[in-house]
């Protein structure tokens, strides 16, 4: 029997039953499906960490409040300004507060989203790329102006427009203007994408919501520190150590309560973390593939324990034993490859519907969908042999005799 005729008979043969058929292509389609979207978002968590090393970390230090036994240091606006006038070696000073706050624009509301009190150097320091408008300055943080800047992802709860310049978002019940919307392939600003926020300035947080007070209600998350000179930086924090302690009065041999990273440190080690985490759950996917392909087996010897009769049949009209065994792989095969092109279909939409959920960035790669393929044909070829070679190996009279 030629090859055409195989792959002919072994189609006739699974279009005779094809809710089994679909049920066996289930684990496959899954599987690869599984394989390539996670390779993909594991790829785009390291696409976004490494861009964030390359054009941002390398030159940034961060400033936190740091646990002293008893309670966390607080850092205030006051820091940052401390820090602005007596750090010539700093290009620019990122003061930010953040809370979680509620959320409206027009009839749409959300809770718990991040908006984050800075100033303009903000802007300046994370070279953002606008959709719409432009950043508030300095001078509006001066004069506690209620304007915001939203990020795309943020937005993208609320609304899908992104020109709203002029509009009003109500944060926590009080408005504030939109002035400008942050795309998503802006730069990074701690550990998450910039266009994930809204911001609003400092002042403006201060005067309306939270006033600095000794509760640490106005306390900042965090002060980023961007360096003129990337080569200076290990300088840059030794001096920032050193003002931060006179301006908390802390005594010569007692601990910080606040602590100074380089951001590029943790920025590596994210990006560790997200390749360990991409491996684990591309094992998980890789565990599936498997589980498909033993179902696979498993629908193939109920096939031949069905066909015994027929497979009698054949061999007692001249059929080779090679003949029954390509017949019953190629069927394995195709099923297999018919997953992989059905999980490869799901992927692309799985990815598809990831960015625009969730606003990951998802980058499907051709290799990993060639080795999701190819992983489905091998497990069809691996899994479909025994049962081929079982009905290969069938004697035909008692091929006939069974019931």
């Amino acid at each position: 029997m030629s090859i055409g005729e195989t792959i002919r008979t072994a189609f006739g043969a699974l279009g005779a039953s094809k809710i089994r058929a679909f049920l066996a292509l289930l684990g496959i389609i899954i599987g690869v499906a599984a394989v390539i979207a996670v390779v993909g978002i594991g790829e785009g968590a390291k696409r976004a960490v490494q861009e964030r090393i390359a054009s941002w970390a390398s030159s940034h230090l961060e400033v936190w409040p740091r646990w002293t036994g008893k309670s966390y240091g607080m850092l205030t606006p006051a820091d940052a300004d401390t820090l602005a006038r007596r750090l010539p070696l700093a290009r620019e000073i990122v003061p930010r507060f953040s809370r979680m706050s509620n959320i409206r624009l027009g009839e749409e509301s959300i809770s718990g989203n991040s908006v984050v009190g800075t100033t303009g150097a903000f802007a300046r320091a994370n070279h953002l790329d606008m959709i719409d408008g432009r950043f508030f300055t300095d001078g509006e943080n001066d004069a506690r102006r209620p304007v915001l800047v939203a990020g795309v992802r943020a937005l993208h709860y609320l609304t899908k427009r992104t020109r709203l310049t002029g509009e009003y978002i109500w944060i926590n019940g009080e408005p504030f203007q939109i002035i400008g919307v942050i795309d998503s392939t802006g730069g990074m600003e701690s550990w998450n994408d910039v266009s994930r926020s809204f911001y609003v300035p400092l002042r403006t947080v201060e005067a309306r919501f939270y006033a600095p007070d000794p509760g640490g209600q106005g306390q900042l998350v965090t002060i980023g520190i961007l360096a003129r000179d990337e080569s200076r930086i290990t300088e840059i924090a030794e001096d920032a150590e050193r003002i931060l302690r006179r301006q908390h009065k802390i005594p010569f041999g007692k601990p910080n309560d606040f602590s100074i990273e380089n951001a590029n440190n943790w920025a590596e080690a994210e990006l560790g973390v997200a390749q360990t985490f991409a491996s684990l759950i591309l094992g998980v996917a890789a565990i599936s593939l498997v589980i498909g392909g033993i179902g696979i087996m498993n629908i193939m010897y109920v096939t031949v324990a069905e066909r015994t009769r027929e497979i009698g049949l054949r061999k007692a009209l001249g059929a080779r034993r090679r003949t029954i065994l390509a017949q019953f792989l190629a069927e394995a095969i195709i099923l297999c490859t018919t997953g992989g092109v059905l999980g490869i279909g799901l992927a692309y939409g799985a990815a598809w519907y990831i960015g625009e959920k969730f606003a990951w960035m998802v980058i499907v790669r051709p290799d990993a969908v060639a080795m999701a393929f190819g992983c489905a044909t091998l497990v069809g070829l691996v899994f479909g042999i025994l049962p081929a070679i079982r009905a290969a190996r069938l004697d035909p009279v008692e091929a006939l005799r069974h019931e």
